[in-house]
């Protein structure tokens, strides 16, 4: 895998100051699609812009994947405020596959900007809906409207992979 040079990609204004806090590692970058690394906090931020194809889609979340699998976070920022086609052809694959995956490898959390653009929205929505209902517990997943809120939900986490997530979830009936 690549590592390019530091500094963040494209970020929303305000999220911008959040971020230039910590040194921001650039892994991968395309035109619609960036995903850096907080090495201060070991967390993964993707950011989703304008309109992905499925297969384009799918790929940058095997990108996602393999840092993870390489740097062990145990977080992400999944940044889909800018996103005009949401997860239309993968709504099953990301609910059913990919969130397991991301659990398996280490995800304890992942906070999800959802996208203002309503066909994304709708198609995000239908892939939280779909986890949801299948019952998982990990990793816990909650939505913001904005970047700085999603941050500041990230950040009353403790640091370490081992916090007790069991014990801050509903108990089960």
């Amino acid at each position: 895998m690549a590592f390019c040079a530091r500094n963040p990609p494209f970020f929303d204004a305000g999220a911008a100051q959040l971020f230039l806090l910590a040194p921001m590692l650039v892994l991968h970058q395309t035109a619609t699609f960036s995903l850096t690394h907080d090495s201060v906090h070991n967390w993964l931020y993707s950011q989703w812009t304008g309109i992905n194809s499925t297969a384009v889609a799918r790929a940058e979340c095997e990108v996602i994947l393999a840092c993870v699998r390489h740097l062990k976070c145990t977080k992400l920022l999944n940044n889909s405020l800018a996103d005009e086609d949401g997860w239309a052809g993968l709504v099953s694959w990301v609910a059913e596959s990919f969130i397991e995956q991301l659990a398996q490898e280490g995800i304890l959390a992942i906070a999800w900007v959802l996208p203002t653009h309503s066909y994304a929205l709708c198609s995000t929505q239908k892939v939280l809906q779909k986890y949801t209902l299948l019952g998982r517990k990990k990793p816990l997943i909650d939505v913001f409207l904005d970047v700085e809120s999603a941050y500041a939900w990230l950040m009353r986490w403790p640091k370490n992979s081992d916090w007790p997530i069991d014990d801050l979830l509903p108990a089960s009936s």
